[in-house]
């Protein structure tokens, strides 16, 4: 997955940061990464933030709600302060950054793991992404297949 958020990012930001400045890349994680590795989904969108920052040299920044709080005061600090790009990890963060990018429609928002269907309403700055699973014999196993963006 580091691989295929790093190519997201780029797909999804099409240069919209001043010629000669990085990109500026905001994820908001539903949880702080204590241990590093306890969620791997959230660890993985981390390390694929963290790739885009050696390979691209984009600029990343890594905010965490404070407990019980909700993802509004992450993507809205993103948002003020200018980043490019805000990301939010999956299905729980959808309607909070649906919300935050209402209220600020000239910054772009990318959630993974869900659809840009499933926002409550349609928003022109946020592109939702998921990625396929197919089943490998029985072994409850999956094959992960490029991102698919909507």
């Amino acid at each position: 997955m580091p691989t295929a958020l790093a190519a997201l990012l780029v797909a999804v930001s099409a240069r919209s940061a001043p010629a000669g400045q990085p990109l500026r890349i905001g994820l908001v994680l539903e949880e702080p990464l204590v241990g590093r590795a306890g969620d791997p989904f959230q660890h993985s969108a981390y390390l694929g933030l963290a790739h885009a920052v050696r390979t691209l040299k984009v600029q990343g920044k890594v905010v965490a709600p404070a407990p019980k709080e909700s993802y509004v005061p992450g993507f809205s600090y993103l948002a003020r302060q200018g980043y490019d790009l805000s990301i939010g990890i999956g299905f729980l963060e959808l309607n909070d950054l649906a919300r935050v990018a209402q209220r600020y429609p000239a910054r772009k928002f990318a959630i993974l793991d869900a659809r840009h269907g499933d926002l409550p309403r349609p928003l022109p700055n946020v592109v939702g992404t998921w990625f396929k699973t197919e089943p490998t014999g029985g072994l409850g196993l999956g094959r992960f297949s490029p991102p698919q963006t909507s």
